[in-house]
C-alpha cells in the first residue's frame, strides 16, 4: 500500500511522526503496519526519469564520438586532396596568390564537399525517418527542429575540421612545391 501526505514542512521532518500514526491507526494491539521508502515527490520523479537520463547520456556520448570520428575523417580526406594539389598551389603561391587566397581555395573545396553532404544527408534522414515510421510502431516523424538544429553543429564541425589542411596548405614552400613535380 502507499501513502501519499503533503505537508507544509519539510516532508522528512513529518515521517517520525506518521510511523506513530501508523502504529496507533491499527487498533494498539497488533501494531505490525510499518513505514519504510519514505520519499519525496522529487525523489520519485527523479528516480522515474534516471533511466532516460542515462539513455540521453549514452546517445549523447555515442554522438560526440561519431562527430569525433567524422571530423577526423573530413580532416584526413581534406588532407589527402590537399596533398595532391601541393604542385598546383606551389604555382599558385610563385604567381603571387597570397595564404588567405589558399585557405580560402581549400575551404571552397570543402565546404561544396560538405554541403553536398549534408543534402545527401538530409534526403537519406527523411527517407529513412519514413520508413521506420511505417516499420515501427509509435515512431514519430522526423521533427524539423532537429535538423535546424544539428545541420549547422555537422556543417560548423566539418568546416573546423578542413581549416588544419587549409591552414597547412597556405604554408606550403613555392619553391619546393615546384621541385616535387
Amino acid at each position: 500500500m502507499s501513502i501519499a501526505v503533503r505537508a507544509s514542512i519539510p516532508p522528512l521532518n513529518v515521517v517520525d511522526s506518521l510511523r506513530r500514526e501508523l502504529r496507533g491507526a491499527t487498533g494498539g494491539a497488533s501494531g505490525d503496519q510499518a513505514l519504510y521508502q519514505v520519499r519525496t515527490l522529487e525523489q520519485l520523479a527523479s528516480d522515474s526519469l534516471a533511466r532516460q537520463r542515462f539513455l540521453l547520456l549514452l546517445f549523447g556520448i555515442f554522438a560526440g564520438l561519431a562527430l569525433l570520428l567524422a571530423c577526423i575523417g573530413i580532416y584526413g580526406v581534406l588532407a589527402y586532396l590537399t596533398g595532391q594539389r601541393v604542385p598546383e598551389i606551389g604555382v599558385r603561391m610563385a604567381l603571387g596568390a597570397n595564404a588567405r587566397d589558399v585557405i580560402r581555395l581549400v575551404l571552397r573545396q570543402s565546404l561544396g564537399m560538405i554541403f553536398g553532404g549534408v543534402a545527401v544527408g538530409i534526403l537519406a534522414a527523411l527517407a529513412a525517418g519514413r520508413l521506420l515510421m511505417h516499420a515501427v510502431d509509435g515512431m514519430q516523424s522526423t521533427e524539423p527542429s532537429t535538423l535546424i538544429i544539428t545541420v549547422p553543429v555537422l556543417v560548423l564541425a566539418a568546416t573546423l575540421a578542413s581549416y588544419g589542411p587549409a591552414r597547412r596548405a597556405s604554408r606550403i614552400d613555392p619553391i619546393g612545391a615546384l621541385r616535387q613535380d
